[in-house]
């Protein structure tokens, strides 16, 4: 066996053995009721992201139609170079 696994096995009893300590002298502590109560305030007054905020029906229609037409443009796109390939490849075939 190396002297690293003998440090390794060393290390790990001594950690088992501290956790078992600390198990027997931490114990759980409940907190405050006021430290909860202000906790519990200052979390519901946090702005959320204004991304996360309703929309409304009229952004919403705006930005189905900007999204519908990028996709078409890349549709009518695709399409211009898969037809522009297939010319070029005739006219290859064509002039030898």
């Amino acid at each position: 066996m190396g002297i690293a696994r003998q440090i390794i096995d060393a290390s790990k009893a001594t950690l088992s053995s501290l956790e078992n300590q600390l198990a027997g002298v931490l114990k759980p502590v409940p907190p405050r009721k006021e430290f909860v109560n202000t906790l519990g305030n200052q979390i519901q007054k946090i702005q959320q992201p204004t991304i996360i905020h309703r929309l409304t029906s009229t952004q919403s229609i705006i930005i189905l139609l900007a999204g519908m037409l990028s996709i078409g443009a890349l549709l009518i796109l695709g399409a211009r170079a898969i037809f522009s390939l297939a010319n070029t490849h005739r006219r290859i075939l064509r002039n030898g």
